[in-house]
């Protein structure tokens, strides 16, 4: 983003240099063809009228320019962040999770790079009675804080997104069953350990989590289904918790 910013700032500049210097070239060619009649004095008069004129205009306009091209510019990245991101809390919204899991899962595509993903889905417990106890803006609170919470814990280069309300989606390259329950395991108890402030309240928050593992050979939404299902399981045996499909290989 910076690199794009500072090469259109870079542009703008050049630009506005090139105009200046079109300005001043047809300016000096115009007054220098009206004013050859006049005597030497009042030529060169006119020719440094010429060249002050453009350097007084020129610069003042072409800066506005530059400043409504750089707003527009703003604006246009803006627009393609809130296309691919969940305003409230930075992360990945479901159709940008969905494209960037369809992208990883056509890299395994490679047999000499194929191995599984891991895929935790995680839904805050009770979330419902946040927001009929203390409101819609707790209950923001506290999606933003264990959307925090999730990416603090997440390994580099795992794709993590918020799929809406209060659900929350991890997916990872396969690397162990030891690493994906230690993973799961942490989200729980660190989410339990760290209540949610606002406005002076702590609110106690729990997250269930549903695990899957996916082949190369599948869809994103089937595994997303796969998922779902564990959470099912994982809320249906006393929530705060995970569940992972059982004959897992270690």
């Amino acid at each position: 983003m910076h690199m794009h910013r500072n090469r259109m700032i870079l542009t703008l500049v050049v630009r506005g240099a090139f105009i200046l210097l079109v300005a001043i070239t047809a300016s000096v060619a115009i007054v220098s063809w009206i004013s050859a009649d006049l005597p030497p004095h009042g030529y060169r008069r006119s020719i440094h009228a010429a060249v002050l004129i453009p350097l007084l205009i020129s610069p003042p306009i072409s800066f506005w320019v530059g400043m409504m091209n750089y707003r527009y510019y703003k604006l246009h990245c803006k627009v393609e962040w809130l296309a691919e991101h969940d305003e409230m809390t930075g992360l990945l919204n479901r159709r940008a999770f969905q494209l960037a899991a369809s992208r990883l899962l056509d890299q395994q595509s490679d047999i000499s790079l194929a191995r599984p993903v891991i895929l935790l889905l995680a839904d805050i417990d009770h979330f419902k009675k946040v927001n009929d106890s203390l409101g819609h803006d707790a209950g923001d609170e506290a999606i933003k804080h264990v959307a925090q919470i999730l990416t603090e814990l997440s390994p580099d280069g795992v794709i993590i997104a918020r799929l809406g309300g209060e659900e929350f989606a991890i997916l990872a390259n396969w690397t162990s069953l030891a690493e994906t329950r230690s993973l799961a395991e942490s989200a729980c108890r660190s989410v339990e350990r760290l209540p949610c402030g606002y406005h002076g309240t702590l609110i106690p928050l729990t997250v269930s989590i549903g695990v899957a593992i996916g082949s190369r050979a599948e869809s994103i939404g089937q595994i997303l289904r796969r998922a779902d299902e564990q959470l099912y399981i994982a809320k249906r045996g006393g929530r705060n918790a995970y569940s992972i499909p059982s004959g897992i290989a270690a």
